[in-house]
């Protein structure tokens, strides 16, 4: 087994690079390749692992592993900034997506509203879950696209509940950003149909 440290790491597409300690180009390894895998690679994290090659003959490190004997204070303090990602709250994510289809439901006056919410948001947090077990395996990944209009179709809130619980796509910047902007979207589209949605009660 030899020792490195994880260079880069793409979660949303399952694979990234290993620096060996020792002299030597940095070698591609999959999460596939990653035990155990109910933990997930991080930029910075200590590994240890085997080289070997793929069916094309081209090299990429096999069986790696994050043994706890290698300590994990030393991997943060030389994992590089902004590659820790964003933090994490599921406390607060889930009072969130438990707290807004009970106001939409108060602030709108029917219950339509208000379950909207609650059903999108399951669906969501589904999406989400299906994607994260997607990304650690071979299957079809979910397109952002798809988890984006669920989100602004009112499932927003177990989208952001998803996020935070699964620690997924919750580090990639350009996926929060279109998060954010569905959000944005949801809330100025049900607060111009308000008056419409009132008169349903």
């Amino acid at each position: 087994m030899r020792q490195g440290t994880i260079t880069q790491w793409h979660d949303d597409k399952g694979w990234g690079l290993i620096a060996p300690d020792t002299r030597g180009e940095p070698l591609f390894f999959h999460i596939k390749a990653f035990e155990p895998q109910t933990r997930r690679p991080q930029v910075g994290l200590a590994v240890i692992y085997l080289a070997g090659v793929d069916a094309k003959g081209r090299a990429r490190a096999t069986s790696v592993k994050a043994p706890a004997w290698m300590g994990s204070a030393d991997n943060q303090s030389r994992q590089p900034r902004g590659g820790r990602g964003a933090p994490t709250f599921p406390w607060l994510a889930g009072l969130v997506a438990l707290v807004v289809p009970l106001v939409a439901w108060q602030l709108s006056g029917t219950m339509l509203l208000g379950a909207a919410y609650a059903v999108m948001s399951v669906i969501s947090l589904l999406a989400y879950n299906l994607d994260k077990s997607k990304a650690a395996g071979a299957g079809r990944r979910t397109p952002e696209s798809t988890l984006h209009l669920l989100d602004v179709a009112c499932g927003w809130p177990g989208g952001l509940l998803a996020q935070h619980m699964f620690r997924h796509k919750n580090r990639k910047m350009s996926f929060q950003a279109g998060f954010w902007l569905t959000v944005a979207l949801n809330v100025a589209a049900v607060a111009y149909l308000h008056p419409a949605l009132s008169a349903l009660h």
